[in-house]
């Protein structure tokens, strides 16, 4: 595997074609963090700013949050980003364009938005992952 983000790619099978997705560099990653939290923080306001947070912590708190991300780290990053800036090509039948990765369906994009943070940042899936992956490499 190359030091190079934009060297580092995989092919993601889809129903209707393949896509193409790359490792992200280290600001890509970070912008779709930032874009994950700015939206959390809108919708946490609009559902009751503190007093909402008092009932998560009621609902179990830092330890509920940190199970769901270490089953599901793409909790942390907006999957639009991580699709946009991932994606370099498809064989899919619409052009390659923000609209029509947009239009994607759900399970595409959760598939997709998952490979390249697999990609591209093996840690977030566990140990045994990463070995697997550094071994493939």
């Amino acid at each position: 595997m190359s030091v190079f983000t934009s060297l580092c790619t995989e092919t993601v099978s889809t129903v209707d074609g393949t896509i193409t997705i790359r490792k992200l560099p280290p600001q890509a990653l970070a912008a779709a963090q930032k874009a994950n939290l700015l939206r959390s923080v809108n919708e946490l306001k609009t559902m009751g700013g503190p007093a909402f947070l008092k009932e998560l912590q009621a609902l179990g708190g830092d330890a509920a949050v940190k199970a769901a991300v270490s089953d599901d780290p793409l909790l942390l990053f907006d999957t639009l980003v991580l699709l946009e800036r991932g994606i370099t090509a498809w064989t899919l039948p619409m052009a390659k364009s923000d609209e029509a990765i947009a239009d994607l369906d759900d399970e595409t994009q959760t598939l997709v938005a998952t490979a390249i943070l697999r990609l591209s940042k093996p840690s977030l899936f566990g140990a045994a992952v990463a070995e697997a992956d550094q071994k493939n490499a």
